[in-house]
């Protein structure tokens, strides 16, 4: 597949309020900063929006629905060490803890295989 970052140049675009739409979107300081593309190796922790607590990325995308052999094949993007998003399945909650006026981008994932 490939990965590709949107620019959310309005929450009403995506038929949500300012506060919503921090959660669908990385704030664009870390992407100016940068951010990596890796791939599963296991231990991977997570912490989604409005979670209390990390989570495994494993016991996350088992939760999903996300069959076994496509677990390794998701793109994660890493902010440094963190880990920011899973493909366009979800956001951590690192992203919405940053500057709400901020600029977002949406992570898109395209033509790739069904996870389901």
């Amino acid at each position: 597949g490939v990965l590709v970052l949107e620019p959310i140049a309005a929450a009403a675009e995506l038929g949500l309020d300012r506060a919503a739409a921090n959660v669908v979107g990385l704030p664009d300081t870390w992407a100016r900063e940068g951010l990596d593309v890796r791939f599963r190796k296991g231990g991977e922790r997570f912490k989604p929006p409005h979670a209390a607590h990390h989570r495994t990325l494993k016991a996350w995308l088992r939760e999903r629905g996300v069959v076994p052999w496509m677990r390794e094949r998701i793109p994660l993007l890493y902010h440094g060490e963190r880990l920011v998003a899973i493909a366009d399945l979800a956001v951590a909650e690192d992203a919405r803890r940053a500057l709400p006026d901020e600029t977002r981008w949406r992570v898109r994932w395209l033509d790739h295989p069904r996870i389901d």
